[in-house]
């Protein structure tokens, strides 16, 4: 008898025993299990909203700086081809430059290699004195507008008294850019614009005329 009571009271303990891990102690380790794995994610979350922020902040510091860059990036290839707009910058510096003579012709816009860029062929006839015509392609170059020269062609005239420099004739083939669609090729023809702020040159060569031709690519 008093061994049966020693078994059942090991089958007790026993019982009890798997009552409690099944009840208490399994429970809990899968709870601070989740809370494990709950606070892992919540860590990995926290370094995630942190490098948000972070971009967030460097976009903040930095917002002049790319509105900046924008509005000259803008500038140089706008979204429409304002020709007006370009004739009236090409003029303004040819009058600091102190160039005798100026002519812009830009064509029709024609589809480019991408397609959110149109092209505008262009061609610039300038005349004046070496350090003037250098001048004026120099802020040619510093335009906000962006203008690719592909071809210059420079004649020399010799002025009336023998000690004078000579007088040059640039033209300039060129390219400027817009965001604007080409207009559809039915029914269009290349129509351009020239300003000319006095007399152009005569297109006869006196007996002083040398010339040269030079092309940039």
């Amino acid at each position: 008898m008093k061994s049966r009571a020693v078994i059942l009271g090991v089958l007790a303990t026993i019982v009890v025993a798997m009552i409690w891990n099944l009840l208490i102690f399994a429970p809990k380790g899968r709870s601070l299990k989740h809370a494990k794995a709950d606070t892992q994610t919540a860590q990995q979350l926290g370094a995630s909203l942190q490098a948000t922020l972070t971009r967030l902040q460097d976009i903040s510091r930095n917002g002049p700086a790319i509105a900046a860059e924008l509005d000259k990036l803008s500038a140089a290839v706008p979204a429409s081809p304002d020709l007006d707009g370009f004739i009236l910058s090409a003029n303004q510096i040819a009058d600091t430059s102190g160039i005798d003579w100026l002519s812009v012709s830009p064509s029709v816009a024609q589809a480019g290699t991408t397609s959110d860029v149109s092209v505008i062929p262009l061609s610039i006839q300038i005349k004046g004195g070496f350090f003037q015509v250098l001048d004026y392609l120099n802020r040619l170059e510093d335009m906000g507008r962006l203008v690719v020269v592909d071809g210059i062609s420079i004649s020399s005239t010799a002025t009336a008294t023998a000690s004078g420099p000579p007088v040059l004739s640039v033209t300039l083939t060129a390219r400027m850019f817009t965001r604007a669609a080409p207009p559809a090729p039915a029914g269009s023809t290349p129509t351009g614009s020239t300003v000319s702020p006095s007399t152009p040159p005569a297109s006869g060569s006196s007996s002083g005329e040398t010339s040269t031709t030079a092309q940039v690519q």
